[in-house]
């Protein structure tokens, strides 16, 4: 399927190591500095980004490994009836890297993907990346994923805003995420039909804590895809760039 990307994954100001990736063009990007900004437009199959664990050893390789595992040519996943397939996949992918890395064992990532297939879109998601919908009015339901943690349960029961939720201590505490073994972790899937103008935003969390919700879908709903990360990234850098930041944003 022919679309335009653009994105960056970057350190940011306080973090000394990126252990978020992003896949743009069958590329794995994970800078470890400020950079250019990265396009491209033609056919792809797998747009994604990825935040290893913090705390968990080589959270950078496990960002890195599920990324790479998605372009591979093993990887299993054509339809929605493959999700299981390529959960066991992905998983099987880290730990087979972990042991062959030396300290990587236990390592874990989030995972926010688009799989693009001839006539339908899917959202593939475990963690708390996000996948956003634009097209139209950004308002709070252009978010697609659901963050796989705690608070994020409060927001669903109507306890908290979104605002409320990016400023929680507890935010990150996660429930689920893809590890190294050989078990099936759940992933959530999301079918989205092709539309002419559809914009679909990848973001780690380093991203939408940055900002508030409403400030995002601003930055990225229209005009030039890079200067639409350039716009976000200039923000996240004016917020302290605490975490680590990716994004991609897909135009179909």
């Amino acid at each position: 399927m022919a679309v335009k990307l653009a994105g960056f994954s970057e350190p940011g100001l306080v973090r000394k190591r990126n252990e978020d990736a992003a896949l743009i063009d069958h590329q794995v990007i994970q800078g470890n500095a400020k950079s250019d900004i990265k396009t491209f437009e033609g056919e792809t199959r797998w747009v994604a980004v990825a935040d290893g664990l913090g705390g968990h050893p080589a959270g950078n390789i496990a960002s890195e490994t599920l990324l790479r595992s998605l372009i591979s040519d093993n990887q299993p996943f054509r339809t929605r009836e493959d999700l299981n397939e390529l959960s066991g996949y992905l998983s099987t992918s880290l730990l087979r890297k972990a042991q062959e890395v030396d300290g990587a064992a236990g390592m874990a990532s989030t995972l926010t993907a688009l799989y693009c297939s001839d006539d339908k879109l899917y959202i593939i998601h475990c963690g708390d990346c996000r996948a956003y919908r634009i097209q139209g009015t950004g308002t709070e339901k252009s978010l697609i994923s659901t963050d796989h943690t705690l608070v994020f349960q409060d927001y669903l029961r109507g306890e908290l805003t979104l605002e409320q939720l990016r400023m929680h201590p507890m935010k990150n505490q996660i429930l689920r995420c893809i590890q190294a073994t050989d078990s099936i972790t759940r992933l959530e899937l999301h079918t989205l039909e092709r539309s002419a103008g559809l914009r679909i935003l990848l973001a780690s969390d380093g991203i939408w804590e940055a900002m508030s919700h409403p400030r995002l879908m601003e930055l990225v709903q229209d005009g030039n895809l890079a200067q639409c990360c350039e716009s976000v990234r200039t923000q996240y850098y004016s917020s302290g760039a605490r975490d680590n930041g990716t994004m991609v944003l897909v135009e179909i």
